[in-house]
């Protein structure tokens, strides 16, 4: 174990810990990327395709919890190491490395096509045929300007501080605080029956908008492991962090 970058040294014991919830908050706000792809593309222009109207593409929570997994499947380890090995122009990393997590996000890309374009064909497409001569499930291959479409987004976007990205975890990071905060420090004066402390295990109230919604197990996840991390720290570093000018102090130790 190392201490992590400008934070301060009494977060020496729990930089494993830290660095692991890093990693899946990593993994949320990639999963966050490809569910947008999933439904940027849903809603995108299906061309001169005969009998697909628009007002019929419908993204279901049951949809989501599909590629949620499948897109899971596919990588088997963690997601968020696309921001990291996803970029073909980044030379610190290996050869292997790079050409492992570029196969990833492209079999990933495919994968968000394909279902898109499944939701786009309606229901009819999900159905097998009927007759007996054709055993064969009924589905429909994204067409070549759809999946040039995904793939262009994701190499713009799933990247290293790319604009997108960044925007994306910071809105994971502000919706896991939201929670953290309402789940490990209820207000003292009253405590309303809605709202529940870490040690009951109840996941705190959260309106969680712009897409987060089918992120709801994970966000929780990571507020309630972050909650009693915190009650953790603070039990034994309070009386330290309680002195004055003691920002100031980590900050000089810290650089």
């Amino acid at each position: 174990m190392c201490p992590l970058p400008l934070y301060p040294e009494t977060t020496y014991l729990d930089s494993a810990r830290l660095l692991v919830l890093a990693a899946d908050a990593a993994d949320t706000a990639a999963m966050y990327m490809f569910l947008l792809l999933y439904r940027q593309l849903v809603f995108s222009d299906t061309g001169d395709l005969p009998g697909v109207p628009r007002d019929q593409s419908r993204v279901s929570d049951a949809e989501l919890v599909k590629l949620k997994k499948e897109i899971r499947d596919i990588t088997s380890s963690h997601l968020g190491q696309c921001f990291k090995y996803g970029n073909a122009e980044q030379s610190s990393i290996s050869d292997v490395d790079r050409e492992k997590w570029s196969k990833i996000k492209q079999d990933i890309v495919l994968q968000v096509a394909l279902r898109a374009k499944e939701a786009q064909m309606g229901s009819n497409s999900r159905r097998p045929h009927s007759s007996s001569d054709d055993h064969t499930p009924h589905f429909h291959a994204p067409d070549e300007r759809m999946l040039k479409l995904a793939e262009r987004w994701s190499e713009t976007h799933v990247r290293p501080n790319s604009a997108l990205s960044m925007m994306f975890k910071n809105r994971i990071r502000d919706a896991v605080f939201s929670q953290v905060l309402a789940v490990a420090y209820p207000p003292r004066d009253s405590l309303p029956p809605h709202v529940k402390t870490a040690e009951t295990g109840a996941p705190a109230p959260s309106s969680l908008t712009s897409g987060l919604e089918p992120l709801a197990d994970e966000i929780r996840s990571l507020a309630e492991r972050l909650s009693r991390l915190a009650h953790i720290h603070l039990g034994v570093y309070l009386p330290l962090y309680e002195q004055e000018d003691i920002l100031s102090a980590i900050t000089t130790a810290s650089a």
